[in-house]
């Protein structure tokens, strides 16, 4: 094998929390989109858009699938991390769940709040829990100064790039709306990305490379030199604002504390 030209690598643990979900109906995989391993007490779930499962507009109720397919199931391919020895043994296994048993009754949950800001967030359990399972929650991640344009990173599946490992492709982006304030009153804010189809559903990262500042315990920001990279999660992909022009790259994202809420106090999944 050609030797790689890249030196002192450091594999990215959170590319193994991803997994592409596949949508089916009656068996037959028509589209896909992307998501995440959550763990949350001793369960573990997929974090995915609710578009997604649904087959709908979140703001519109109109079907997203040219042909009107809806997914009745999804297939994912979550991680398991296990060591042997010295090493550790990486593994996707597929898993397909099915999203309801009476079509307006769907296994998955969303936020309480989802009929007013309509959050294109849902949360839908896995039916077994290894707990080998790499999941995005289980990282150290650290609040950032963050500001206008600030990079960003979407971790995801543009089209049906993915096999093998199914490592998500990164795409890089920068925050196009200002920090404090949410977008059209919604919990949500802009990335200025070219980002693709088959991402929506794909977890958001604020990274610094290299001194980054960060709040102490008294709010004050601290510059921490010695840091090499710094991440923190922010958000759930959604994809582009809706326009005539193909070359927008303006897209939106939910922020990521919206999925604790669904958690904590989670609503039964609906339709539009």
């Amino acid at each position: 094998m050609t030797k790689s030209p890249f030196h002192n690598v450091k594999t990215e643990g959170l590319s193994f929390c991803t997994t592409p979900v596949e949508l089916l109906v009656d068996k037959t995989h028509f589209a896909h989109g992307s998501g995440f391993i959550w763990k949350h007490a001793d369960a573990f779930h997929l974090i995915t858009n609710w578009h997604n499962l649904s087959g709908q507009d979140p703001f519109t109720g109109r079907h997203l699938n040219e042909g009107g397919r809806v997914p009745n199931t999804i297939r994912i391919m979550p991680c398991t991390l296990t060591a042997k020895g010295d090493q550790t043994e990486i593994k996707r296994r597929p898993i397909t769940i099915p999203l309801y048993e009476h079509f307006h009754q769907p296994f998955w949950q969303q936020h309480k709040d989802f009929a007013t800001n309509r959050a294109d967030i849902a949360t839908l359990p896995l039916p077994t829990s290894d707990p080998a399972y790499a999941h995005v929650n289980q990282f150290q991640f650290e609040p950032l100064f963050t500001h206008i344009g600030a990079d960003l990173l979407i971790a995801g599946y543009p089209y049906s790039n993915y096999e093998g490992l199914m490592l998500p492709i990164w795409k890089r982006g920068s925050l196009a709306s200002e920090p404090g304030f949410s977008w059209q009153n919604r919990p949500a804010f802009l990335i200025d990305a070219a980002s693709r189809p088959g991402m929506s559903g794909s977890p958001v990262f604020r990274r610094v490379f290299g001194p980054a500042a960060s709040p102490d315990e008294q709010g004050n920001y601290m510059i921490k030199a010695d840091n090499v990279m710094t991440s923190e999660f922010v958000g759930v992909y959604a994809g582009h604002l809706t326009t005539q022009d193909a070359n927008v790259t303006i897209g939106y994202a939910w922020y990521g504390a919206l999925i604790d809420e669904i958690l904590a106090a989670p609503a039964a999944g609906t339709r539009l």
